[in-house]
């Protein structure tokens, strides 16, 4: 099966919990590197779909098997981001999360605020809470300075 199979069948599998991204999607993704996959015993076990709006990442779907839950396999793809949004000078990493789900504390427990709520009139009546963490050095308002040449 390839990541991609992979990521289609558990996004399937837990619909009600994180929504559905069209396959053509995925594969956009997966094509830009913004697809990132977790492993358990060499084996997929989770996955993360997150884009690139500088000066704000966005992560759209992360999901971990039922058999795999376990916050540390959520974690580690929540820490590469935040290690890359570091990194690169990113203000910040956000994501909404359905209120009505057992991920909301998964979010608070890996650092991030809850800043507010959305309705977006959807099929289920759900509200979204929105999610942000706001990384310590951002470059977005930073006057980049050139030492002249001597």
């Amino acid at each position: 099966m390839s990541l991609l199979d992979y990521v289609v069948d558990l996004s399937r599998k837990n619909y009600e919990q994180i929504g559905f991204l069209p396959e053509p999607r995925l594969q956009d993704y997966l094509f830009r590197g913004q697809l990132w996959s977790e492993k358990e015993n060499d084996e997929w076990c989770g996955f993360m779909v997150w884009g690139a709006g500088f000066p704000v990442l966005r992560i759209y779907q992360i999901c971990i098997q039922y058999d795999a839950r376990r916050r540390e396999h959520g974690f580690r793809l929540v820490r590469r981001l935040i290690d890359k949004a570091d990194r690169e000078g990113y203000e910040a990493i956000s994501c909404y999360v359905a209120e009505d789900i057992d991920a909301n504390a998964f979010w608070r427990e890996a650092g991030f605020t809850m800043i507010g709520q959305r309705f977006t009139n959807n099929r289920r009546g759900r509200k979204h809470n929105h999610w942000v963490m706001w990384m310590p050095n951002p470059m977005q308002g930073q006057l980049l300075i050139q030492e002249p040449s001597r």
